[in-house]
Formats: structure tokens, sequence, C-alpha cells
């Protein structure tokens, strides 16, 4: 039988524009089962039948979940958030990038990026540019914690308060190296 206090915590997520991702961190900084996921896809037909009757697509890979309004059109998958959430995991990427550092920094649970590293991000021109265009006017922390931390994009580890890509994250960045390589 489903837990209701689970299916009460996946929709305040779900609702609120969180993604669930497979797994989650722990204190001591290693990755987990999160135990909402766990939960969704013990009764995954439960809760597809659920989002749907609501008026939402229910979206589920291997690695995450996440839902959005059924009556959405085509052409408004490219919303403004979606639009944001691409450009600052672009400029993650490019700061790794002219850094010389592995994609590991992002991805692996002994690396991470720090408050400092994003300062100093923001001290690059193409990233004042980028955040202008983008429309993202109060700074790149800022950004990156409403659009990134707060969707469960990017998680802080507790133990030194760095952040590391989710698995969410981490499959935007496959998809990008799987295209770039099969050019």
């Amino acid at each position: 039988m489903y837990s209701l206090r689970n299916s009460q915590k996946i929709f305040s997520e779900l609702t609120s524009g969180k993604v669930i991702n497979r797994t989650s961190l722990a204190n001591n900084n290693s990755r987990i089962d999160n135990f909402l996921f766990v939960e969704i896809m013990t009764y995954l037909d439960e809760y597809r039948k659920q989002y749907k009757m609501c008026g939402y697509d229910f979206i589920e890979t291997p690695n995450y979940i996440y839902i959005k309004d059924k009556v959405a059109s085509q052409e408004s998958l490219k919303t403004d958030l979606t639009m944001k959430i691409c450009v600052l995991l672009l400029i993650l990427g490019k700061h790794l990038n002219n850094k010389n550092y592995k994609m590991s920094k992002l991805t692996d649970i002994t690396g991470g990026i720090s408050k400092a590293d994003i300062e100093e991000m923001e001290e690059n021109e193409e990233t004042k540019e980028l955040l202008t265009r983008a429309n993202l006017k109060k700074g790149l922390f800022v950004a990156i914690q409403s659009n990134l931390i707060n969707k469960n994009i990017l998680l802080e580890k507790p133990s030194d308060g760095t952040f590391i890509l989710s698995d969410i994250g981490i499959e935007f960045f496959e998809d990008i190296f799987k295209n770039y390589s099969s050019e």
C-alpha cells in the first residue's frame, strides 16, 4: 500500500516544479536511493493515473520524474524557465571547460563547485552577457539557486556546501556529449 505521507510530499515537490531524482545526497555526501522516487516506481500505475486525472503529463525516466501541464502545446515546451535552466547548465559546463576541469567536478560526489566558483563565473564577460540576455538580472548565484538548486537539478553537498549535478543534470550533459560525439 502506498504511503500517504510520501504521496503528499511527492505531490508538493512535483506541483512546485521540482524534479524527483532517482538518487539524493545523504549527510555523508553519498548518493542514495531517493525514497520518493522508490515510492513512485513501486506504485507507478497509480501515480500515472493520479496525475493524468489532474491534467498533468507525468514524465518518468529511469533517473528522474517531473510533471508538466497537459494543455501545454509543443511550442510552449520552449518556456522561459527551460531556457534559463539550459543557459545556467551551459554556463556551468563552460566554466569547467575554461578551467580544464573534468566533468566529474560536477558529477562525482568527491567533486563540486563552490559559491566562490560561481562568483568567479559571474565575473566572466560572456557569462554577464548570457545572464542579461536570459533576463537573469539578480546575479548568477540567485539564478542558480532559484532555477537549479530549488528545482533539484543541482544538489548541495551537506558536508561542505559545494554543489553537484543531480540525475537530471547529469543526463542533460550526457545528451549533449552523445549528440556531439555522433557528429
